[in-house]
């Protein structure tokens, strides 16, 4: 980024932090007893948030640690938030128009900021790469650098054309930077007959999941380093995907060195991708890929799956959805089974396939998705879906869906069936098109576009008529099941006597 630009958006900063300190006066005494304290308090209050946002303002314009960065942004738009409200109410003190107007600015200076931050901190890596004497050194750094800028790619998610930028330029240094293989790039257990090599690794690699790989070069190489799009339409809402193919995280370059000496599949952190890993790790992942359904760390199991959640969208779909499900069966980890679930269900929804919701654990669901995949899928909610979601429905009392859940669920339907005329709920369109909230899907690839990661999805719940339906139901299955079990015990009690 030119040096001009940075200094214009530093002046633009400046001129923020002072237009901040225009926007409050010291609110005079109060002619009602009782009120002389109040309005100065709070005074003093709005005063320390505006010198915490100044403070941010000028730490974010030159600090190069991504997490102070997002940490004071969210300061900062907590604390702007709060100086709205309090210009929006006609608090004492404040200017309301400059106010205002201030807090309008802010997000278009806040973008600013991080433009500005993803050329400094670019420019500060390599820098600190130059002095580096080895390629392989220069690449870890590099490669270290990478995952730092996709670990926080939601904070650049308003700023997505510099963002993608800084990724493609930092790429582009890899490239140079990258270790080329070597006559002993590959390395082999000593004394051991049956050691691999890089080409018998691949040899003892599934055809089936070899078609499902991403390679960067070589004879397979199938990464197109043009951007791709994909639509998916649920209940009237369309839903863009967008992937960048120059940074598959699963993609395998076949020129990085590989050892199959350490056979004890060393942990990956996390958001792994194939060149940042050690050729101790290469050689684990080449191994592991023999057999998907051998036990390993789930930092490999997620490096195969960005490739297969990009195949479910932009490849061998069919193929790429048995390969999940065959992970969920034999990989059994929160975080892998919730990013999973959800591509399986936009999947599942973009071909109109609904009996691949109905297969999958409805138990394990998180409740918006649980209702909204119900509401799609069967246009209507049974008895259990409205018990296991009751907290979205505002009722909070699960005293007897815990301490008598049949009798609850048998309570429930039999309203179901007094007050709808079934043992179910019914969903519209309508409703769905009414929900006030929304919930979000997650994919698990970061080669999306930060935006299109995160997809949003009507919440079921809060669309008013089915909010307040349910809500009246659950609360009358809860008294009716109290005076039921109050008979019971009345019952029992005179059985006793007798």
């Amino acid at each position: 980024m030119p040096l001009v630009i940075i200094f214009l958006i530093a002046f633009a900063i400046a001129f923020l932090i002072a237009a901040l300190r225009r926007i409050s006066r010291r609110p005079g005494k109060s002619k009602r007893k009782g009120q002389r304290y109040a309005p100065l308090v709070l005074y003093e209050q709005l005063q320390n948030d505006t010198r915490i946002i100044t403070e941010s303002l000028q730490i974010i314009q030159s600090t190069t640690s991504f997490e102070t960065l997002r940490s004071r942004i969210d300061l900062i738009a907590k604390k702007a938030s709060a100086l709205s409200r309090a210009a929006q109410t006609g608090c004492p003190g404040i200017n309301k128009t400059k106010t205002l107007r201030w807090c309008e600015n802010l997000p278009a200076s806040l973008r600013s900021v991080k433009t500005a931050f993803l050329a400094r901190t670019y420019q500060k890596e390599i820098t600190s790469v130059s002095a580096l004497k080895t390629k392989s050194a220069r690449y870890r750094r590099l490669c270290a650098h990478f995952e730092q800028l996709h670990s926080f790619q939601t904070v650049f998610s308003d700023v997505a054309d510099a963002y993608n930028k800084a990724l493609s330029d930092l790429r582009m240094v890899m490239e140079d930077d990258r270790p080329q293989i070597s006559d002993n790039a590959i390395s082999y257990p000593e004394n051991s007959s049956g050691a691999l090599s890089s080409m018998d690794a691949f040899k003892s690699i599934p055809k089936e999941i070899i078609d499902l790989l991403w390679f960067e070069n070589g004879p397979l190489k199938n990464v197109n380093t043009h951007m791709e799009t994909s639509e998916v339409e649920v209940a009237g809402i369309h839903i863009n995907i967008g992937i960048c193919g120059t940074t598959e995280p699963s993609a395998i370059d076949i020129d990085l060195p590989v050892s199959f000496t350490d056979f004890s599949s060393e942990p990956l952190g996390y958001y792994p991708n194939y060149w940042g890993l050690t050729p101790e790790q290469r050689g684990s992942y080449l191994r592991w890929l023999a057999d998907i359904s051998a036990p390993i760390d789930i930092g490999y199991v997620f490096l195969f799956y960005y490739g297969l959640e990009r195949h479910l969208f932009f490849g061998n779909s069919e193929a790429a959805l048995a390969a999940i499900l065959l992970l969920r069966q034999f990989h059994v980890h929160s975080s892998f089974a919730s990013y999973s679930g959800d591509a399986v269900v936009l999947y599942a929804l973009r071909q109109k396939r609904p009996e691949l919701i109905q297969e999958m654990d409805f138990c394990k669901m998180p409740s918006a998705l649980r209702l909204f995949t119900a509401a799609i899928t069967q246009h209507k909610l049974a008895a259990e879906d409205l018990i296991y979601a009751h907290k979205n429905f505002s009722f909070t009392n699960g005293r007897y869906i815990k301490g008598e859940p049949e009798l609850f669920t048998a309570t429930l339907e039999d309203l179901l069936v007094d007050k709808c005329g079934a043992d179910t709920f019914e969903i519209t369109l309508d409703d769905i098109q009414a929900a006030k909230e929304t919930f979000t899907l997650t994919l698990a690839n970061y080669s999306l576009l930060p935006p299109q990661r995160f997809l949003s999805l009507p919440d079921i719940a809060t669309a008013p008529r089915v909010h307040d339906s349910v809500n009246e139901l659950l609360c009358l299955a809860h008294e009716s099941v109290k005076i039921k079990l109050r008979e019971r015990r009345k019952t029992m009690q005179q059985g006793a006597q007798k």
